[in-house]
Protein backbone atom coordinates (compact mmCIF):
# COMPACT_ATOMS: atom_id res chain seq x y z
CA UNK A 1 0.00 0.00 0.00
CA UNK A 2 1.41 3.35 -1.03
CA UNK A 3 0.78 6.26 1.30
CA UNK A 4 2.35 9.69 1.49
CA UNK A 5 4.82 10.34 4.31
CA UNK A 6 3.78 12.60 7.12
CA UNK A 7 6.81 14.82 7.67
CA UNK A 8 6.40 17.32 10.47
CA UNK A 9 9.35 19.44 11.51
CA UNK A 10 8.02 19.68 15.06
CA UNK A 11 7.16 16.02 15.71
CA UNK A 12 9.46 14.05 13.38
CA UNK A 13 12.44 12.43 15.06
CA UNK A 14 15.99 13.62 14.32
CA UNK A 15 16.67 10.36 12.50
CA UNK A 16 13.59 10.78 10.30
CA UNK A 17 14.64 14.32 9.39
CA UNK A 18 18.16 13.05 8.69
CA UNK A 19 16.73 10.41 6.36
CA UNK A 20 14.73 12.90 4.30
CA UNK A 21 17.69 15.27 4.06
CA UNK A 22 19.87 12.39 2.88
CA UNK A 23 17.31 11.32 0.27
CA UNK A 24 16.98 14.91 -0.98
CA UNK A 25 20.73 15.50 -1.11
CA UNK A 26 21.25 12.21 -3.00
CA UNK A 27 18.57 13.10 -5.55
CA UNK A 28 16.28 10.12 -4.89
CA UNK A 29 12.87 11.24 -6.20
CA UNK A 30 10.99 7.92 -6.32
CA UNK A 31 9.23 6.60 -3.24
CA UNK A 32 7.53 3.38 -2.19
CA UNK A 33 5.84 3.23 1.20
CA UNK A 34 4.41 0.14 2.87
CA UNK A 35 3.59 -1.28 6.29
CA UNK A 36 2.97 -4.70 7.85
CA UNK A 37 2.91 -6.25 11.34
CA UNK A 38 6.19 -7.68 12.65
CA UNK A 39 7.25 -9.05 16.00
CA UNK A 40 7.57 -6.34 18.65
CA UNK A 41 11.15 -7.44 19.27
CA UNK A 42 12.08 -7.29 15.57
CA UNK A 43 15.69 -6.17 15.15
CA UNK A 44 16.00 -3.33 12.64
CA UNK A 45 19.69 -3.96 12.05
CA UNK A 46 20.22 -4.11 8.29
CA UNK A 47 20.41 -7.36 6.37
CA UNK A 48 23.46 -8.68 4.47
CA UNK A 49 24.72 -6.34 1.77
CA UNK A 50 22.89 -3.35 3.22
CA UNK A 51 24.34 -0.82 5.64
CA UNK A 52 22.34 0.49 8.57
CA UNK A 53 23.53 4.05 8.96
CA UNK A 54 21.81 4.39 12.28
CA UNK A 55 19.47 2.45 14.55
CA UNK A 56 17.57 3.94 17.49
CA UNK A 57 15.64 1.83 20.02
CA UNK A 58 13.51 2.47 23.08
CA UNK A 59 10.67 0.72 24.89
CA UNK A 60 7.96 2.16 22.66
CA UNK A 61 9.38 2.17 19.12
CA UNK A 62 12.48 1.60 17.03
CA UNK A 63 13.70 3.35 13.91
CA UNK A 64 16.54 2.88 11.46
CA UNK A 65 17.90 4.07 8.13
CA UNK A 66 19.16 1.45 5.66
CA UNK A 67 21.53 2.51 2.90
CA UNK A 68 21.13 0.45 -0.29
CA UNK A 69 23.69 2.37 -2.30
CA UNK A 70 21.21 3.65 -4.89
CA UNK A 71 18.51 4.27 -2.35
CA UNK A 72 17.70 4.98 1.29
CA UNK A 73 15.01 3.37 3.44
CA UNK A 74 13.53 4.64 6.69
CA UNK A 75 12.08 1.97 8.99
CA UNK A 76 9.89 2.68 11.99
CA UNK A 77 8.52 -0.04 14.28
CA UNK A 78 5.61 1.08 16.45
CA UNK A 79 4.97 -0.25 19.96
CA UNK A 80 2.23 -2.56 18.61
CA UNK A 81 4.65 -4.16 16.14
CA UNK A 82 3.54 -2.29 13.02
CA UNK A 83 6.53 -1.70 10.75
CA UNK A 84 6.35 1.34 8.47
CA UNK A 85 8.81 1.46 5.61
CA UNK A 86 9.63 4.39 3.30
CA UNK A 87 11.98 3.68 0.42
CA UNK A 88 13.49 6.46 -1.73
CA UNK A 89 15.50 5.50 -4.83
CA UNK A 90 16.59 6.74 -8.26
CA UNK A 91 13.93 4.59 -9.94
CA UNK A 92 10.53 3.24 -8.87
CA UNK A 93 11.65 -0.32 -9.66
CA UNK A 94 14.64 -0.05 -7.33
CA UNK A 95 12.50 1.52 -4.60
CA UNK A 96 10.12 -1.45 -4.81
CA UNK A 97 13.04 -3.90 -4.79
CA UNK A 98 14.32 -2.25 -1.62
CA UNK A 99 10.92 -2.64 0.01
CA UNK A 100 10.79 -6.31 -1.04
CA UNK A 101 14.24 -6.88 0.50
CA UNK A 102 13.11 -5.38 3.78
CA UNK A 103 9.98 -7.55 3.71
CA UNK A 104 12.13 -10.67 3.41
CA UNK A 105 14.50 -9.55 6.18
CA UNK A 106 11.63 -8.54 8.48
CA UNK A 107 8.74 -10.85 7.56
CA UNK A 108 5.14 -10.37 8.49
CA UNK A 109 4.23 -11.54 11.96
CA UNK A 110 2.49 -14.89 12.14
CA UNK A 111 -1.12 -14.38 13.15
CA UNK A 112 -1.42 -17.79 14.76
CA UNK A 113 -1.67 -16.22 18.22
CA UNK A 114 -5.25 -15.08 17.76
CA UNK A 115 -5.78 -15.49 21.48
CA UNK A 116 -3.13 -12.88 22.33
CA UNK A 117 -3.59 -9.15 22.70
CA UNK A 118 -1.18 -6.37 23.59
CA UNK A 119 -2.00 -3.95 26.37
CA UNK A 120 -0.07 -0.89 27.50
CA UNK A 121 0.33 -0.63 31.30
CA UNK A 122 0.86 2.94 32.55
CA UNK A 123 2.49 4.06 35.78
CA UNK A 124 3.48 7.52 36.97
CA UNK A 125 7.12 8.58 37.01
CA UNK A 126 8.44 9.81 40.32
CA UNK A 127 9.11 13.29 38.99
CA UNK A 128 7.20 13.92 35.79
CA UNK A 129 4.77 12.23 33.41
CA UNK A 130 4.34 8.50 33.10
CA UNK A 131 5.83 5.43 31.47
CA UNK A 132 4.17 2.63 29.51
CA UNK A 133 5.11 -1.04 29.41
CA UNK A 134 3.65 -3.20 26.65
CA UNK A 135 2.58 -6.72 27.59
CA UNK A 136 1.05 -9.54 25.58
CA UNK A 137 -1.75 -11.30 27.45
CA UNK A 138 -4.17 -14.15 26.77
CA UNK A 139 -7.63 -13.16 25.60
CA UNK A 140 -10.60 -15.46 24.99
CA UNK A 141 -12.96 -14.83 22.11
CA UNK A 142 -16.47 -13.67 22.97
CA UNK A 143 -17.94 -16.85 21.47
CA UNK A 144 -15.88 -18.93 23.91
CA UNK A 145 -17.15 -17.20 27.04
CA UNK A 146 -20.56 -15.76 26.07
CA UNK A 147 -22.42 -18.37 28.15
CA UNK A 148 -20.63 -17.02 31.23
CA UNK A 149 -22.85 -13.95 30.95
CA UNK A 150 -26.46 -15.15 30.50
CA UNK A 151 -29.07 -12.58 29.47
CA UNK A 152 -26.47 -9.77 29.29
CA UNK A 153 -27.65 -7.96 26.19
CA UNK A 154 -25.67 -4.80 26.97
CA UNK A 155 -22.39 -6.71 27.08
CA UNK A 156 -23.36 -8.50 23.87
CA UNK A 157 -23.94 -5.10 22.24
CA UNK A 158 -20.42 -3.98 23.13
CA UNK A 159 -18.94 -7.17 21.70
CA UNK A 160 -20.86 -6.93 18.42
CA UNK A 161 -19.69 -5.20 15.26
CA UNK A 162 -22.68 -2.88 15.53
CA UNK A 163 -21.12 -0.96 18.42
CA UNK A 164 -19.97 2.49 17.29
CA UNK A 165 -17.26 4.09 19.41
CA UNK A 166 -18.19 7.52 20.71
CA UNK A 167 -21.90 7.14 20.02
CA UNK A 168 -23.83 8.00 23.16
CA UNK A 169 -20.73 8.93 25.12
CA UNK A 170 -17.18 7.80 25.80
CA UNK A 171 -17.54 6.32 29.28
CA UNK A 172 -18.19 2.61 29.80
CA UNK A 173 -19.29 1.63 33.29
CA UNK A 174 -19.09 -2.00 34.45
CA UNK A 175 -20.48 -2.97 37.85
CA UNK A 176 -20.35 -6.30 39.63
CA UNK A 177 -19.02 -7.92 42.76
CA UNK A 178 -15.69 -9.72 42.74
CA UNK A 179 -15.82 -13.00 40.84
CA UNK A 180 -18.60 -12.10 38.40
CA UNK A 181 -16.30 -12.18 35.35
CA UNK A 182 -15.48 -8.55 34.64
CA UNK A 183 -11.81 -9.15 33.89
CA UNK A 184 -12.49 -12.05 31.51
CA UNK A 185 -15.06 -9.94 29.69
CA UNK A 186 -12.56 -7.10 29.46
CA UNK A 187 -9.93 -9.32 27.84
CA UNK A 188 -12.54 -10.60 25.38
CA UNK A 189 -13.60 -7.04 24.61
CA UNK A 190 -10.04 -6.02 23.76
CA UNK A 191 -9.77 -9.04 21.47
CA UNK A 192 -13.04 -8.20 19.69
CA UNK A 193 -11.92 -4.59 19.27
CA UNK A 194 -8.31 -5.35 18.33
CA UNK A 195 -8.63 -4.05 14.73
CA UNK A 196 -9.61 -0.55 15.79
CA UNK A 197 -8.88 -0.05 19.49
CA UNK A 198 -5.86 -0.45 21.78
CA UNK A 199 -6.10 -1.07 25.53
CA UNK A 200 -4.23 1.11 28.02
CA UNK A 201 -4.41 -0.03 31.65
CA UNK A 202 -3.88 2.63 34.32
CA UNK A 203 -2.07 0.84 37.13
CA UNK A 204 -2.24 3.79 39.55
CA UNK A 205 -5.54 5.63 38.98
CA UNK A 206 -5.11 7.59 42.21
CA UNK A 207 -2.09 9.30 40.63
CA UNK A 208 -3.70 9.52 37.20
CA UNK A 209 -6.70 11.45 38.55
CA UNK A 210 -4.92 12.95 41.53
CA UNK A 211 -2.51 15.86 41.60
CA UNK A 212 -0.45 14.54 38.68
CA UNK A 213 -1.98 16.44 35.77
CA UNK A 214 1.23 15.94 33.78
CA UNK A 215 0.78 12.16 33.98
CA UNK A 216 -2.85 12.26 32.88
CA UNK A 217 -2.14 14.64 29.98
CA UNK A 218 0.72 12.46 28.70
CA UNK A 219 -1.59 9.44 28.53
CA UNK A 220 -4.47 11.36 26.96
CA UNK A 221 -2.37 13.13 24.33
CA UNK A 222 -0.08 10.24 23.40
CA UNK A 223 -0.06 9.80 19.64
CA UNK A 224 -2.19 6.78 18.75
CA UNK A 225 -1.13 4.15 16.26
CA UNK A 226 -2.88 3.81 12.92
CA UNK A 227 -4.37 0.97 10.96
CA UNK A 228 -5.48 0.32 7.40
CA UNK A 229 -9.15 -0.34 6.79
CA UNK A 230 -8.82 -1.70 3.24
CA UNK A 231 -8.69 1.71 1.61
CA UNK A 232 -5.68 3.83 0.82
CA UNK A 233 -6.15 5.94 3.92
CA UNK A 234 -4.65 5.43 7.34
CA UNK A 235 -7.17 5.76 10.12
CA UNK A 236 -6.30 6.47 13.76
CA UNK A 237 -7.26 3.86 16.29
CA UNK A 238 -9.29 4.49 19.37
CA UNK A 239 -7.72 3.98 22.77
CA UNK A 240 -9.49 2.38 25.73
CA UNK A 241 -8.30 3.63 29.12
CA UNK A 242 -8.99 0.92 31.70
CA UNK A 243 -9.55 1.77 35.36
CA UNK A 244 -10.35 -1.32 37.45
CA UNK A 245 -12.12 -1.19 40.82
CA UNK A 246 -12.41 2.59 40.83
CA UNK A 247 -15.90 3.04 42.22
CA UNK A 248 -14.59 5.55 44.78
CA UNK A 249 -13.89 7.92 41.88
CA UNK A 250 -17.54 7.85 40.86
CA UNK A 251 -19.31 7.93 44.20
CA UNK A 252 -21.73 10.71 45.12
CA UNK A 253 -19.18 12.09 47.61
CA UNK A 254 -16.21 11.56 45.27
CA UNK A 255 -15.24 15.22 45.24
CA UNK A 256 -14.96 15.25 49.03
CA UNK A 257 -12.93 12.03 49.13
CA UNK A 258 -10.62 12.29 46.13
CA UNK A 259 -10.55 15.97 45.24
CA UNK A 260 -10.98 16.70 41.55
CA UNK A 261 -10.81 13.08 40.37
CA UNK A 262 -14.45 12.94 39.27
CA UNK A 263 -14.36 16.20 37.31
CA UNK A 264 -11.13 15.16 35.61
CA UNK A 265 -12.65 11.84 34.62
CA UNK A 266 -15.69 13.57 33.13
CA UNK A 267 -13.52 16.06 31.26
CA UNK A 268 -11.43 13.20 29.88
CA UNK A 269 -14.64 11.70 28.48
CA UNK A 270 -16.50 14.63 27.00
CA UNK A 271 -15.14 17.89 28.33
CA UNK A 272 -12.62 20.27 26.81
CA UNK A 273 -9.71 17.94 27.61
CA UNK A 274 -11.22 15.03 25.71
CA UNK A 275 -12.57 17.02 22.78
CA UNK A 276 -11.37 15.47 19.53
CA UNK A 277 -9.52 12.60 21.24
CA UNK A 278 -10.45 9.08 20.20
CA UNK A 279 -10.55 7.85 23.78
CA UNK A 280 -12.97 5.58 25.59
CA UNK A 281 -12.77 5.20 29.36
CA UNK A 282 -13.80 1.91 30.96
CA UNK A 283 -14.33 1.94 34.72
CA UNK A 284 -15.12 -1.22 36.67
CA UNK A 285 -16.56 -1.01 40.15
CA UNK A 286 -18.01 -3.18 42.89
CA UNK A 287 -20.29 -0.34 44.03
CA UNK A 288 -24.01 -0.52 43.26
CA UNK A 289 -24.98 1.77 40.38
CA UNK A 290 -27.44 3.75 42.50
CA UNK A 291 -24.55 4.79 44.76
CA UNK A 292 -22.68 6.42 41.88
CA UNK A 293 -22.82 10.08 40.97
CA UNK A 294 -25.62 10.93 38.55
CA UNK A 295 -23.24 13.05 36.48
CA UNK A 296 -21.41 9.85 35.54
CA UNK A 297 -24.50 7.99 34.38
CA UNK A 298 -26.31 10.68 32.42
CA UNK A 299 -27.19 10.01 28.75
CA UNK A 300 -24.65 11.39 26.33
CA UNK A 301 -21.75 10.69 28.64
CA UNK A 302 -22.11 7.02 29.61
CA UNK A 303 -22.20 4.94 26.43
CA UNK A 304 -22.80 1.65 28.27
CA UNK A 305 -23.72 0.51 31.75
CA UNK A 306 -23.08 -3.20 32.15
CA UNK A 307 -24.10 -5.06 35.30
CA UNK A 308 -22.44 -8.37 36.11
CA UNK A 309 -24.88 -10.22 38.39
CA UNK A 310 -24.67 -13.57 40.09
CA UNK A 311 -26.11 -16.58 38.31
CA UNK A 312 -29.61 -17.50 39.39
CA UNK A 313 -30.11 -21.10 40.52
CA UNK A 314 -31.59 -22.06 37.13
CA UNK A 315 -28.80 -20.32 35.22
CA UNK A 316 -26.17 -21.96 37.42
CA UNK A 317 -27.74 -25.39 36.88
CA UNK A 318 -27.74 -24.89 33.09
CA UNK A 319 -24.12 -23.69 33.13
CA UNK A 320 -23.00 -26.68 35.19
CA UNK A 321 -24.98 -29.13 33.07
CA UNK A 322 -23.23 -27.80 29.94
CA UNK A 323 -19.97 -28.81 31.64
CA UNK A 324 -21.28 -32.25 32.57
CA UNK A 325 -21.91 -31.33 36.20
CA UNK A 326 -25.33 -32.69 37.17
CA UNK A 327 -25.65 -31.45 40.75
CA UNK A 328 -28.36 -28.88 41.42
CA UNK A 329 -27.31 -25.58 43.02
CA UNK A 330 -29.29 -24.51 46.06
CA UNK A 331 -28.41 -20.82 45.83
CA UNK A 332 -27.05 -18.14 43.51
CA UNK A 333 -23.43 -18.29 42.37
CA UNK A 334 -20.79 -15.97 40.99
CA UNK A 335 -18.91 -17.10 37.90
CA UNK A 336 -15.80 -17.69 40.01
CA UNK A 337 -17.76 -19.96 42.38
CA UNK A 338 -19.08 -21.97 39.45
CA UNK A 339 -15.57 -22.49 38.09
CA UNK A 340 -14.54 -23.46 41.60
CA UNK A 341 -17.22 -26.15 41.66
CA UNK A 342 -16.17 -27.50 38.27
CA UNK A 343 -12.56 -27.67 39.46
CA UNK A 344 -13.55 -29.12 42.86
CA UNK A 345 -12.25 -26.08 44.70
CA UNK A 346 -15.44 -25.01 46.49
CA UNK A 347 -18.63 -26.62 47.67
CA UNK A 348 -22.17 -25.30 48.07
CA UNK A 349 -21.84 -21.89 49.70
CA UNK A 350 -24.61 -19.51 50.78
CA UNK A 351 -24.85 -16.52 48.49
CA UNK A 352 -24.08 -14.13 51.32
CA UNK A 353 -20.80 -15.80 52.23
CA UNK A 354 -17.57 -14.61 50.60
CA UNK A 355 -15.74 -17.37 48.80
CA UNK A 356 -12.28 -15.88 48.52
CA UNK A 357 -11.59 -17.39 45.12
CA UNK A 358 -11.77 -15.61 41.80
CA UNK A 359 -11.17 -16.76 38.31
CA UNK A 360 -12.01 -13.81 36.09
Amino acid sequence: MDVQPRLNLETSSPLELEFYKGAYDAGLPHQVTDSWPVERAADLTATDGVVASRVSNNNERSEAVWDFGHGLAYLERESDGTLRVRCHADSPEYAQAMCDTIHVALPEREENAADKIEVGFWTAHANHGGSKTMREIDAPSWDEIADNYPDNSELQRLMSQKFEAGTGGQLLLWQGEAGTGKTSALRALLREWRTWCRGHYIVDPEAFFGNRADYMMQVLLEGGVTYYDGTEKEKPTWRLLILEDCGELLAVDAKQDVGQALSRLLNACDGLIGRGLRILVLVTTNEELQKLHQAVQRPGRCAARVKFPRFTRDQAAAWLEARKQNDQPINEFTLAELYGRVNNLVTQTPASQAVGFTKE
